[in-house]
């Protein structure tokens, strides 16, 4: 009966383990974000997005790498727009958002949007040098657009 317990508690332990260290998966637009544990590029990730006046949408980022690295900032900005029970992107902002020989990436981006409409920002992160690199997905909070 000991011996019986004790590999039902090991397996547990082996099993609440693993989970923990499982990545993370959601879904973004239509493509799949599997979210990593760790990573030797990234330390730390932030979006915040905050609704000014006229429906402007404010976006802001961060990335803090491990080190200084080659490069590091992020390779794309989705606004989405809540819209029939789900998230559609309305706008991808993609142009040079990099930041060369720095460990840190800051950046503010406003987008339009409509008074009333809920939205959002999804942010893929870069970062890597000559050895390697790692990228991560981010959603920010929803805001809804004000007058």
């Amino acid at each position: 009966m000991g011996n019986i317990v004790k590999k039902i508690t090991a397996i547990l332990l082996i099993m609440i383990i693993s989970f923990m260290c499982n990545p993370k998966i959601t879904m973004a637009d239509d493509d799949i974000v599997v979210t990593p544990c760790a990573s030797d590029y990234i330390l730390l990730t932030s979006v915040n997005a905050e609704a000014g006046a006229k429906g402007k949408i404010e976006i802001s980022t961060e990335i803090k790498g491990t080190k200084t690295l080659k490069k590091v900032g992020l390779e794309y900005v989705k606004i989405q727009k809540y819209e029939n029970g789900r998230w559609n992107t309305v706008k991808t902002l993609s142009s040079d958002m990099y930041k060369y020989n720095s460990a840190t990436f800051h950046s503010i981006h406003t987008y339009g949007g409509e008074v009333g409409e809920e939205y959002r920002a999804l942010v893929k992160f870069y970062a890597g040098d000559d050895k390697g690199s790692d990228t991560k997905i981010v959603f920010s909070n929803s805001v809804t657009a004000k007058k």
